[in-house]
């Protein structure tokens, strides 16, 4: 945290807000429960410590001319209460970004618990489409065709600053085992979703003993190893022009500036699989594109119990 008045000097200081290059503006009051709603507070305060959000919402009106934008607005009117000291010394209650939400998803209606990850993923969905402004794509040089198909495609028609802080690409390969033809196909997402049981079991059969927790390293170890494609699974090869068995990668492509990841831990017995991650990752041996930084450092931990 850095303790500071000077909040338009910190914004400008930032760069891309990763690992150690970012300052995180400390909050002025915290938020108050409206029945059972821990879980939308817990977001709320998550998205409110990111950066880059901070810098578009605090000290940018653009968004508030527009009427489509509701969400947008309730969000970034929950945002300039929790740093405006002026109107909160201690709290704040959401009560019209509850409205908003309600109104618009009826999985949010009424004082009931409910999960952040729902929430999360209807944030991230709709704020992007209300703050959404394509803009021309620029190709970088020196990427492949299938690539370059796939940048021009998307980045054509969604430009805004959830897909400026959270977008990364996932890279999935396919190799013919009989004559290593490869195809690839891209896509574009929000967030990481790590099946903990998965990856236990995973690493069971690696140690040949059973365990209770895994690790963060563990669960993107097991996301990018190979699946084979084999009986009902196999392929048709272009390079054979045969039904093949064919190996089958996924890869992160790029690293966003701000790396969502939800543990998926189940329920019942499966719910006890714990998660060892730390306070600050490289994932460096993970991502295929290093143009830019691949060191993360944690901002909020929301624990769903």
């Amino acid at each position: 945290m850095h303790n500071s008045d000077n909040l338009n000097t910190i914004i400008n200081n930032h760069q891309y807000y990763q690992f150690f290059n970012y300052q995180i503006l400390p909050c002025r009051a915290g938020l108050n429960n409206i029945g059972a709603t821990c879980y939308m507070n817990a977001t709320l305060q998550s998205f409110c410590n990111i950066p880059k959000l901070q810098n578009f919402f605090l000290y940018n009106n653009d968004f508030y001319q527009n009427p489509n934008a509701i969400l947008s607005r309730a969000f970034g009117d929950v945002m300039r209460n929790l740093y405006d000291r002026n109107k909160n010394k201690n709290s704040y209650s959401p009560n019209h970004f509850k409205d908003v939400i309600s109104e618009m998803n009826p999985l949010f209606r009424g004082i009931a618990a409910n999960d952040s990850k729902d929430l999360i993923l209807f944030l991230l969905e709709k704020m992007h489409e209300e703050l959404n402004m394509p803009q021309n794509y620029i190709p970088e040089p020196n990427i492949s065709n299938d690539l370059l198909i796939f940048r021009q495609g998307y980045y054509s028609v969604n430009c805004s600053i959830i897909t400026k802080t959270f977008i990364h690409e996932m890279e999935s390969k396919i190799r013919c085992c009989s004559c290593g033809f490869e195809t690839y196909n891209y896509n574009a997402q929000n967030f990481i979703i790590f099946p903990l049981e998965k990856t236990r079991q995973y690493k069971s059969l690696k140690l040949s003993q059973e365990c209770s927790f895994v690790t963060l390293d563990e669960c993107f170890e097991v996301q990018q190893a190979v699946e084979y494609l084999q009986g009902e699974s196999m392929i048709y090869c272009n390079g054979c022009r045969q039904i093949r068995v064919a190996e089958h990668y996924n890869t992160l492509n790029t690293c966003p500036d701000i790396l969502i990841i939800i543990l998926n831990r189940g329920t019942g017995n499966i719910y006890k699989v714990g998660c060892d991650f730390p306070l600050r990752i490289d994932l460096n041996n993970y991502i295929i594109m290093k143009n830019k930084c691949t060191q993360y450092e944690l901002i909020s931990v929301i624990v769903h119990a």
